[in-house]
Order: C-alpha cells, then structure tokens, then sequence
C-alpha cells in the first residue's frame, strides 16, 4: 500500500471515534426531547382531567345556591321559573336549566314559557339516579329531545328535610366541551373527551365527524385494560399515528385524553438524525480531500528528498526539501481537542437545558396549582352574590350565601397569607418575639384545634408530650404555625381509617417534635424535595384538591429561623411518613 494510503486510513480511524461519539450524544438529546414530549402529553391529560373536575364542582356549587332561593323553599315554581331564567342568561355555556320531581315527572324547562306543555327528558334516569342515591350527577352525552343537538347535563338533589322534593339540572351542548379542550392545549396538540360508556363528548379534531360514536382500535384495548389512567401509541380516528395520554375524571366517570401525533413526536427526532447523516457524509467528503492533498504534499516532498539524495550521490547540490509532515501531526491533535470540545459543549448544553424545562414544568405546574386554588372559589362566591342581590337579606337563601361568601374569603385569605409568610422567610423579613415557650401546650394547643378536621376524615389522631415541660427560645404564634402545618399535611396524606401520631422528646439539648402517619408516604425521588415550595406528593380521595405547596417550606423556614432544622422520612408509596422539626431546648431548672 502507498504511502498515501496509509495516510487515508489513518485519517478514517482518527476521525471514525469522534463522529462514532457525537452520533450517541446527538441521539441521546433526541431520545430525551421525545421523553420531554411524552411527559409534556400525560401532564396535559392531567391539568384537562383537573380542568373539567373543577367545572363540574363549580356547577353543583351554582346549583346548590339555587336550590336555597326562597321562591324554591315556597315552592313558588312560577317565581323560580324566573329566577333561573336570569341566572342562565349569566352563564352562556349553559344551554337550558330544567327540573324534575322526585318521581321523574317533568315540572320546568326554560326553554319552553311556564306553564306550556314539557318534552320528554332526553336522559330522565339520571335525574332518578341523583335522587336514590341523594347526591348530584352527570350524565353520558345525549341527544337534546327539543334542541336535537348533543347534549351533557349536570343534575343536583335538592333535599328538604329528609326527602328530595326536586332534582335541579343544567344542560351544556357537547360542542362546547370542544372550545373548552381548546383553550387549554399547547399547540399541535389535540384532546378527546368520553363519557361514562365511552362515547365521544367532544373532540377537538373534526369534532363534527366524530361527536357521538366510539373510539376503536388501541385506545378501546387500553381503556379495558385499566379505564382510569394510561399511556399508549397507535393509530387514531383520522388513520395516522399518535402518543396519547388518559386519566378518568374521578367525580364524573368521564375520561379525558390527549394526543398528539407522531410525527410531532418523532420529526425533530428525524431532521436531527438527517443532519447528521449529511454531516457525516460532508465531512467524509472532506477529510478525504483534504487526506489526498496532503498524501500528495507528503508524497512530493519524500520525492524531493529522495531526488535531492540522487543528486549529492552523483556528486551535484541537493535540491530543496519542502514537507509539512509535523503540521500534518498538530492538525490530528487539533482534532482530537475538537472532539474533546464538542463533548463537553453538548454536556453543558444537556444539562442547560434540562434546568430549563425542569424550571419551566414548575412554573407552569405552579401557576395551574395557584390558579385553580384561586378560581375555584370563585363560582360559589358569584353564585352567592347573585342570590343576595336577588333575596331579602333576611331570607335563610341570604343566610347561607353569606356563609358561602365567609368560608371562600377564609379559603383565599389562607392561600394568600401562606403566600406572604413564604416571601417573608425568602427575603429573611421574618422577625421573631422571642419568650420561654413549652413545647408540650403549643403541641396540645394545635392537636385540640385539629381534632374536629381529624375526625371528619375519620384519622386517628394521638398526642404524647412528656409531663415535665420543654422550654424553647422561641415565638409562640410561629411555633403554632409550623406545629399546624405539619397536623394539617399528615391528615391531608392519610386515608380514612389511617392513624396520625403527634410525639415530643428531649434528646440532649435539643426538643424533637414528631409527626407521624400511615398514609400514602413519599416516593424516593420527591423525598429531597419536599421542603421546596410548590411541591407536593399524592394526596388521597375527596381530599385531594387543596394546597398549594407552601405548608412544608414555612416549617423548613420557621424552624431554620429558630436556629433548628426540618427532616422528612418514608420508606416509599403505602408506607406512610415522619417530618421532624428539632429545636435547641433551654436548660431544665
């Protein structure tokens, strides 16, 4: 073999390493932007599922206001009759408010003047349903007897005394779900909505097509597998392939999912692997150019030497010599140190950019979770204004909204302040009005002030304090604060029938206050973080629709601000968890 050759294999093995590397790295990007997409999907079923929850909730607590208005406690159809009808003109998503009697008879349709004949219902079991088992409904989607379009009703029972003397119900077309699953999808993303029986409510891709028939294929196999959540891949309705997210929505049996299809997924996927492909070639292109240069310059100057030898043997000059075969060597370690930079440039750049889309996915997770908390509300609040702009002050319809209208300012004056008090431990505003506190009456304090919440979600709750006191430096409203934080996350987490254990003890010089439950524990991973704002775990059943992550981050910062310290432990998901805060404790007297 030439010398020339040579020189081009060696330039195919110095370079084969460095594309062999910077081809892993480059699918290693690509294979996490399509692990972020798939994320990116489940998440968006989630935030759809908590979405609708919430419309739902918002609807029954619009229905309960009504059932309380005066003209339907005197049984005055035709006043209510009138009171529903401007109550519907401020909700435009509604299509129509009817009302059936316990029985199932017919008794008022705003769509049709009172007293005029009624329609048949288009769904008259579920009216029955609410009222045997006494508590609101929704239905599967139906076509509107008067209307003739696809529609979806929520009903409400409305008790007095022990019986249910009428079922209220709101009616909404199923194209508006449409819009509704629009508002709240990133682009290139698309949504299906199902009823109980799987049939299509809506759907945001030719909605018109689709509306009330079935799902086939893949999506039907998964839902038989588990119907209340799950991930999958395959074809949908139009025929093309899609990554699909589905989660059930809990008050309603109805389940949401969302889609997006694969080439969405997989097409940066491809043009990263298309222009590496080209790059690879370009660049063996190249290098073998610029190899056969220099294996001519090479050649030609080994060529000189070997003329310019002839020459001094035949007793003449020798002749220049003119041989790059040292720059050839530096261009190979220039080379190498390329690869090195390239490897490294793309690890900052991974690690970059991970940051990022994690920072990105909390706020986005943290603006939903502050904007549901701050508009959830918001509904029994308009809802309750309504009633007292249209009832006597006096009027028992006044009295309850007016009860409605404190417990929402309490809801959102709680979320607020925890909002405050963690600015305030940021930017170290927090100041403290130290005294002798005993650790042991703070603890009984804030045990006694959550027992009635403990009993409600049927949690045993216990207290075990040392008899002899256990003094800390310390301010007694934070160091209630932080002892309620702790009670209120422990019976948030556990289910009903769970135990939560609230201990003290001296160790040294330190109090350690314990809060122990059974209930659902913290996964490994979220274990380190669980003092961060804004993080939360797996809340359990009717529960698990409060807070915003700021409970555990004020304890973490009022117990630091005490000179102590806050620990989370949990042996995993089922196995319940302990948060102990430890405080320096004054000298025994």
């Amino acid at each position: 073999m030439s010398l020339r050759g040579y020189l081009l294999w060696l330039v195919l093995v110095a370079t084969l390493p460095a594309l062999v590397f910077s081809t892993w790295l480059i699918y290693k990007s690509a294979d996490e932007e399509r692990t972020f997409r798939k994320a990116e999907i489940e998440d968006t079923s989630e935030i759809l599922a908590r979405d609708i929850e919430a419309y739902f909730q918002q609807s029954v607590a619009s229905l309960e206001v009504l059932s309380v208005s005066g003209a339907l406690v005197a049984n005055d159809l035709r006043a209510f009759h009138e009171l529903a009808r401007r109550l519907l003109k401020n909700h435009p998503e509604w299509a129509n408010i009817v009302m059936v009697g316990p029985n199932g008879e017919h008794l008022l349709n705003l769509n049709r003047p009172y007293g005029m004949p009624l329609p048949p219902l288009a769904r008259p079991d579920v009216f029955q349903e609410s009222a045997r088992l006494r508590r609101p409904q929704v239905s599967n989607v139906t076509e509107g007897v008067t209307l003739q379009r696809l529609l979806t009703v929520v009903v409400f029972p409305v008790v007095r005394g022990t019986q249910v003397k009428y079922v209220l119900g709101v009616a909404q077309e199923a194209r508006n779900w449409e819009a509704f699953l629009n508002s709240r999808l990133p682009q290139g993303m698309y949504a299906t909505l199902l009823d109980r029986e799987h049939t299509i409510v809506a759907r945001t891709l030719h909605n018109e097509r689709y509306a009330g028939s079935k799902p086939v294929g893949t999506f039907v196999d998964a839902l038989t597998r588990d119907p209340k959540r799950g991930v999958l891949k395959g074809p949908v309705l139009e025929g093309f392939e899609g990554y699909g997210a589905y989660r059930q929505i809990p008050f309603s049996g109805w389940t949401v999912s969302a889609f997006m299809p694969s080439e969405a997924v997989e097409g940066p996927v491809l043009a990263l692997l298309a222009q590496l492909g080209a790059g690879f070639l370009l660049l063996m292109a190249t290098t073998l150019v610029i190899a056969w240069v220099l294996g001519r310059q090479i050649a030609a100057a080994i060529g000189s030497l070997t003329a310019s030898m002839h020459a001094v043997g035949k007793g003449g000059y020798p002749l220049p010599v003119d041989t790059r075969i040292r720059e050839v060597g530096e261009a190979n370690q220039a080379l190498e140190n390329a690869a090195e930079l390239l490897a490294g440039r793309l690890s900052r750049e991974q690690a970059a950019r991970a940051e990022i889309e994690a920072a990105d996915r909390a706020k986005d997770e943290y603006l939903a979770m502050l904007a549901h908390e701050l508009r959830n509300p918001l509904a029994p609040v308009n809802a309750a204004l309504f009633i007292l702009a249209e009832e006597p002050l006096s009027s028992e319809a006044a009295r309850r909204a007016r009860t409605v209208l404190g417990r929402q300012a309490q809801h959102l004056g709680r979320l607020v302040d925890d909002l405050l008090d963690i600015t305030r431990l940021a930017s170290g505003k927090v100041e403290l009005q130290r005294e002798a506190v005993s650790v042991g009456d703070v603890l009984r304090q804030s045990v006694e002030d959550h027992v009635e919440l403990a009993a409600r979600a049927k949690v045993d709750l216990s207290l075990d304090v040392p008899a002899q006191p256990i003094l800390v430096l310390g301010d007694r409203t934070r160091l209630a604060q932080l002892a309620g934080n702790l009670l209120q996350n422990a019976l948030r987490f556990t289910p009903a029938g769970g135990r939560v254990t609230v201990s003290l003890e001296r160790r040294g010089g330190e109090a350690r206050i314990s809060v122990r439950d059974n209930g659902v524990g913290i996964e490994p991973d979220l274990l380190g973080r669980i003092f961060e704002p804004f993080v939360q775990g797996r809340q359990v059943g009717a529960r698990a629709k409060g807070g915003i992550g700021l409970g555990l981050p004020l304890v973490k910062g009022l117990a630091e601000l005490h000179g102590g310290r806050a620990e989370a432990f949990s042996a995993g998901l089922g196995k319940g968890a302990e948060f102990v805060v430890t405080l320096p404790a004054l000298q025994d007297h």
